[in-house]
């Protein structure tokens, strides 16, 4: 009886097991390695639930092309085999849309180690109209196992008496994982966003230190605010949209006591959040486009 109950216990250990190992949630960094051997940043973040993959890809972050797309595809655990497709664009800087945007497509190997968990592969992009736009490699590390290393790193050049304080500074950890956060809009940045319902609610608020950052919010060239104070309590506005381009403008008054101005912004779009980070000097704005259509 007792040898039967360590048997089922066994079994439900490895059941478990195998669960875990196919259904988890995933966040890699790195670059897309093209042909010219010029880099682009990658960032993607995705669940597998049955060796089904869906989530979502982040390329060019912070750069004038940033784009976040849906991704899916498949995980052959057995082969280690990933294989991933981007589609819709959930959001972009780039000024070419959708018609003409180039999709990346992966085949790569998902290797899970200890401390090291990669993905490496070939990447095709493919126009809408199936014709090839570039070719090259991907190389990803989990962000976690690149904090780690990063900061490893850090402390090995922490204890070097030469290094100067502002190499050091720049081997911070942190600092080096917000290269890889998206959704930063800077002076003269447009970010197009593609929206499904026919309402806009917008959230402004300093998740840091209030430090008497002024703004102003625009709609379709319509005033919303002028010289708002940005505060921790969060401010809703809610507007209608138009069909086609909606243009919404936010444009920092003033420093504040800590230059840059900043906000943080989240665009609700019905069960949709889109978390938006602005950094503006004095008198410079961004923008951000939202491109709705009813059908």
């Amino acid at each position: 009886m007792k040898v039967k109950i360590k048997i089922l216990v066994l079994f439900t250990l490895i059941k478990l097991s195998v669960f875990s190992q196919t259904n988890q949630e995933y966040d890699f960094i790195g670059a897309l390695m093209l042909k010219n051997k010029s880099l682009i940043t990658y960032r993607i973040q995705f669940k597998i639930e049955n060796d089904v993959l869906n989530g979502f890809s982040y390329t060019d972050m912070q750069g004038k092309n940033e784009t976040k797309s849906k991704i899916t595809g498949v995980y052959n655990e057995k082969k280690k085999i990933i294989s991933i497709k981007e589609s819709d664009i959930i959001y972009t800087k780039s000024k070419e849309l959708s018609d003409i945007f180039c999709f990346v497509n992966i085949e790569g190997k998902l290797k899970l180690k200890k401390n090291k968990n990669t993905i490496e592969g070939p990447f095709t992009g493919i126009y809408n109209n199936k014709d090839t736009c570039a070719t090259g490699e991907v190389v990803l590390i989990s962000l976690k196992d690149a904090f780690i290393k990063f900061e490893k790193l850090t402390n090995k050049a922490g204890k070097i008496k030469k290094l100067d304080s502002v190499t050091k500074a720049k081997l911070n950890p942190d600092k080096f994982i917000s290269k890889f956060n998206p959704n930063i809009l800077k002076k003269d940045e447009v970010l197009s966003v593609f929206w499904k319902s026919n309402k806009f609610i917008i959230e402004i608020w300093d998740n840091g230190k209030e430090d008497g950052d002024l703004i102003s919010l625009t709609h379709n060239k319509k005033t919303i605010f002028r010289k708002y104070e940005v505060k921790k309590e969060k401010r809703r506005i809610e507007l209608d949209l138009i069909e086609g381009e909606n243009i919404i403008e936010i444009l920092a008054n003033n420093d504040g006591k800590i230059a840059p101005n900043t906000a943080k912004v989240i665009l609700i779009d019905g069960d949709t959040e889109h978390l938006i980070s602005t950094h503006l000097e004095a008198g410079k704005s961004s923008k951000i486009n939202i491109i709705y259509k009813s059908n």
